[in-house]
């Protein structure tokens, strides 16, 4: 009965279509992010680094994630393994809690590579600008049911060049050259795709790639459109 259905990627798009929604009733507005409070803190590189104990000079990947492996923890882990073994200067950053929190502790002991990868528990609003500026880039290991991630927007709002599974619409918004689309599940390609981000000199990327999220995806971009989505139907 609704005049207008509004999905936030068009993976969410062809799901609700297969639900039997009408087509000419389906819009697509992606979601925006809050480029005020997610931007470029370049002494939060430093001061976060310092107070988790990782070298300034290290590489850093960080995942922000509920802590469950159906998010792809599991997957980060097992590729995360293989990274280090080849390029022991990659550190993995990985914020927030869940109830597999205890079971990733243990395999990340397992796999001895407590010294690379950080698991810092719950983070506030305000403390996540911080570690995403403590970072190069960031890793959205997601398995399914995504529709699109705030998570990957906020990265790039604070310049970090993204890697992510074609698993819903993070692909549709990521731009050619800030990033790389593996397949989920699979954790040799994710372990490819870090080591080549890690090898790139993302740093270059960071003012370029705020820009973009700046001019395409900022929430004033997002509620002109959302208003101009309303205005059609009144």
């Amino acid at each position: 009965e609704a005049k207008k259905i509004i999905t936030v990627s068009n993976a969410t798009k062809n799901y609700v279509l297969s639900l039997g929604a009408d087509p000419e009733k389906v819009e697509v507005l992606y979601n925006g992010v809050d480029v005020e409070r997610f931007r470029l803190l370049p002494k939060a590189r430093i001061s976060v680094r310092k107070k988790l104990g990782i070298p300034q000079e290290a590489i850093v990947a960080v995942t922000v994630r509920r802590l469950v492996y159906k998010n792809g923890i599991d997957t980060l882990l097992e590729s995360a393994k293989i990274v280090i073994k080849k390029n022991a200067q990659v550190t993995y950053l990985v914020v927030g809690e869940g109830p597999d929190l205890d079971n990733i502790k243990s395999k990340v002991k397992q796999l001895g590579i407590e010294k690379n990868f950080i698991l810092t528990g719950y983070a506030s609003d305000e403390d996540l600008p911080l570690y995403y500026n403590a970072a190069d880039f960031s890793i959205l290991p997601s398995k399914s049911g995504e529709g699109l991630p705030l998570v990957g927007l906020e990265a790039m709002a604070c310049g970090l060049p993204l890697l992510t599974t074609n698993v819903g619409g993070t692909g549709e918004i990521m731009e050619e050259g800030y990033g790389k689309i593996i397949p989920p599940d699979d954790s040799e390609a994710m372990a490819t795709a870090t080591i080549d981000l890690a090898n790139s000199e993302p740093a270059k990327l960071k003012g370029k790639l705020r820009q973009v999220m700046i001019e395409r995806y900022s929430w004033e971009k997002n509620v002109d459109k959302l208003a101009s989505i309303y205005e059609e139907i009144i």
